[in-house]
């Protein structure tokens, strides 16, 4: 079990960094009888002592040797003051002269905040490894675009001077917003989409309505649909009827029904679609699935494998 390769690093592996946004906190293997079990904790968010998650990647265009002005903004107007992704991010860096500092920045969303210096430093130079922490967030206790760090380069001629010299009228100034986006530069450093934003655009899934439920009054015990491999074991599905959309719950699910169902109104017709509501909750539960399954066809022919969720990690 051991010897199958499942990640290439704790903390920088490329589908749980980069895609899913996790952690490695522990790997083990037991031996029971010739049954071989295999553990993997995963990190969510923040936990003492283990790999941050998400975890900080370094980015391609800032030098060590260059202090430089820097900012910080997500790919997600849901990062942010009152948004349900991460709202303040604790940024840990180095200068060009080796001085290290800490500074807690306020998220705009896909605005780029300047990062402020904390004293005793001239710049930012270099992120650290970890260096980039979530440290408030709102309902999905975690980031939900990629956050990144970013060298500003010099400050722009604004467009109006440029007018003004090529003997053009003077247009509208620029807002200081749009003065950032026009100055940003390469990327020092950056956290990837979390697992919660993995979790969100890859839902609601949808299954079409088949016989013999097509032509059916709502509610009915079991709804008969193509495919529920994208569906939790139970929860609630959104159905669509001659009288609008009606939520449904079930308690249980076959490979082409869902089954213990509960409520809803009106006549399910053809050519419409089952949905889970949009986002399905984030819950360490429903990453043990998606990870479980990732694992499992990574292991093939492996003995054994079980997968759990750190919910410690969980900020």
């Amino acid at each position: 079990m051991m010897a199958v390769v499942l990640y290439t690093s704790v903390s920088q592996d490329e589908v749980l960094g980069r895609l899913f946004g996790l952690t490695v906190e522990e790997d083990t293997t037991s031996i029971l009888g010739s049954v071989v079990t295999r553990t993997l904790t995963l990190n969510m968010g923040y936990l003492a002592g283990a790999p941050t998650a998400p975890p900080t990647f370094q980015g391609s265009g800032a030098s060590p040797l260059v202090d430089n002005e820097a900012v910080v903004w997500s790919t997600s107007a849901s990062d942010g003051p009152g948004g349900i992704g991460a709202r303040t991010i604790t940024i840990i860096y180095d200068d060009a002269e080796g001085n290290t500092g800490t500074v807690t920045v306020t998220l705009e969303g896909q605005t780029p905040v300047p990062i402020p210096l904390a004293v005793g430093t001239n710049g930012v130079a270099k992120v650290h490894t970890g260096g980039m922490i979530i440290a408030s967030s709102g309902s999905l206790d975690n980031n939900v675009g990629q956050i990144t760090v970013a060298v500003l380069n010099p400050a722009l001629p604004s467009a109006e001077q440029d007018q003004l010299e090529e003997g053009e009228p003077s247009a509208q100034p620029q807002s200081p917003q749009d003065i950032l986006q026009m100055r940003l530069g390469q990327p020092i450093a950056y956290i990837p989409n979390s697992y919660y934003s993995y979790a969100m655009q890859t839902n609601p899934s949808s299954t079409p309505i088949e016989a013999p439920s097509v032509g059916q009054a709502l509610p009915q015990a079991t709804i008969h649909v193509a495919s529920t491999d994208a569906f939790l074991a139970s929860g609630t599905i959104d159905v669509p009827t001659t009288t609008g959309t009606s939520q449904v719950t079930y308690s249980g699910v076959t490979e082409t029904s869902f089954t213990g169902c509960a409520g809803g109104t009106g006549v399910m017709e053809e050519d419409t679609s089952v949905m889970a509501p949009a986002p399905l909750a984030p819950t360490p539960l429903l990453l043990k699935q998606y990870m479980t399954n990732f694992f499992t066809n990574r292991l093939a022919r492996a003995l054994a494998t079980q997968v759990t969720a750190a919910t410690p990690a969980l900020v």
